[in-house]
């Protein structure tokens, strides 16, 4: 006790006796304590993420479209087509992908086929 020059304040965490007094004397030795100034670096460097790689590629065939690419491919593996609310997600997740307009710039008209790896689907608008 005699080396630490700050006041010592016994309390219990159990009966909650003397937090008060710490805290206020914790305040007190905060305003003594010096400012402490934080100086930046003068030099902001900024980076952009840009994906050059397409999500997905459209390829027109006999019988209608077929989609491929490797961001397609990870949640098409990822789905489980056993149960109604995988593909309700999967369609939710393509459409957020932009399949369904670039489908739609590609040709792509209600009942058309759709090949996804193994997979056919039907487009509908």
């Amino acid at each position: 006790m005699e080396k630490i020059k700050s006041p010592i304040v016994v309390i219990s965490a159990l009966t909650r006796q003397a937090l008060d007094t710490l805290l206020n004397v914790t305040l007190e030795e905060m305003k003594k304590a010096p400012k402490v100034i934080e100086t930046l670096d003068e030099e902001v460097k900024n980076y952009t993420f840009e994906d050059t790689k397409a999500p997905f590629i459209i390829t027109k065939t006999e019988e209608g479209f077929s989609l491929t690419g490797d961001a397609l491919k990870v949640l098409f593996e990822r789905t489980d087509f056993t149960k109604d609310e995988g593909v309700k997600r999967f369609a939710r997740q393509l459409r957020g992908m932009g399949v369904d307009e670039a489908l739609r710039k590609a040709g792509a008209k209600d009942k058309d086929t759709i090949n996804i790896f193994d997979f056919e689907f039907e487009f509908i608008e």
